[in-house]
């Protein structure tokens, strides 16, 4: 009979050993599965987050049965959410003009933003598009992914963990979505929807970690919902409903968020409080095309003054 402190011992060993060789992790989580059908000790699982679908795959591929859960309730208060559509045909640059804009404005002292994408490509795509829309404002920009080499991921990381650090816009996959502690960040978009709830939850988390109000954008186009689970299909396809509640269910949670204004979108278009801060936490989408506008009135404003310059003469 096997001792149930060497079993664990063993089992973080090899935890251990996957994590510093190439063999990548899940291959060993798979194994867990054969272990458990000749074994018969109690097992505690121990996870960040897990939606309900996520539960069923672990309790299959664990063989496990009997379960009892202690669910801890995933929601962040001070995080308001926004969902925006746009047309699949809108040129990065447009998407992203509030970005541009705010480089531009305040370069060094841009708020501090990080963009999560999808694919490493759509990562190039995104910062590509920066580049050649920016000056000296690119030294500001960073991107973060898994083929991204260990001295920058830790030099990025280094820098993210200052208030004050030099990076001011990081575009990130879900490399950068975990086992992270981000400070001075108040602003996170996901450009396109994660894959399910479990990886949305923790990429928007890096936002507001010590308790500051908060903005989590979801920027997705038609073309880039075909890959994602019914959970993160429904939260899209929602414009009625608290979107923080079309979020709980999938972790059978409810919201706490009482202010209107500050949980969502939609509950936002409900709210008559009065507040001053009711105006404020606006998308930061909307931003777009207030800038977008005004870059078109200072062009009209020029070409009516070069007009006129020109009817003198």
């Amino acid at each position: 009979m096997f001792d149930s402190w060497n079993l664990c011992s063993d089992l973080f060993y090899y935890r251990g050993e996957a994590d510093h060789t190439d063999e990548p992790f899940r291959q060993w989580y798979g194994k867990l599965g054969e272990l458990r059908s000749i074994l018969e000790y109690p097992v505690l699982l121990l996870t960040a987050t897990a939606n309900k679908s996520a539960r069923k795959k672990i309790e299959y591929k664990l063989g496990l049965k009997n379960c009892f859960y202690h669910i801890s309730n995933p929601e962040r208060e001070n995080i308001k959410l926004f969902v925006q559509k746009v047309k699949s045909t809108l040129p990065l640059e447009d998407i992203f003009h509030f970005i541009l804009s705010k480089l531009k404005q305040h370069q060094h002292k841009c708020p501090r933003v990080i963009i999560f994408c999808t694919s490493i490509n759509t990562c190039g795509q995104i910062v590509t598009m920066l580049r050649i829309n920016l000056g000296k404002e690119m030294d500001y920009v960073q991107m973060f992914h898994s083929k991204i080499t260990e001295d920058v991921k830790d030099d990025i990381r280094k820098d993210m963990e200052k208030e004050d650090g030099h990076i001011r816009v990081l575009i990130a996959t879900s490399a950068a979505g975990m086992g992270v502690n981000f400070k001075g960040l108040y602003e996170v978009i996901n450009y396109g929807p994660p894959k399910d709830m479990d990886a949305f939850v923790q990429q928007f988390g890096r936002v507001g970690r010590d308790g500051v109000q908060s903005k989590a954008l979801l920027l997705y186009n038609g073309k880039q919902c075909k890959n994602v689970d019914s959970d993160m299909k429904a939260y899209l396809s929602n414009v009625h409903l608290c979107r923080r509640k079309c979020l709980l269910e999938a972790y059978n949670a409810q919201p706490s968020v009482t202010v209107k204004h500050m949980c969502c979108d939609i509950c936002s278009k409900e709210c008559a409080c009065g507040e001053p801060e009711c105006d404020t936490l606006s998308s930061p989408y909307s931003e777009n095309v207030a800038s977008q506008s005004s870059d078109m009135s200072e062009t009209e404003s020029e070409n009516s003054a070069t007009g006129s310059d020109v009817d003198q003469m």
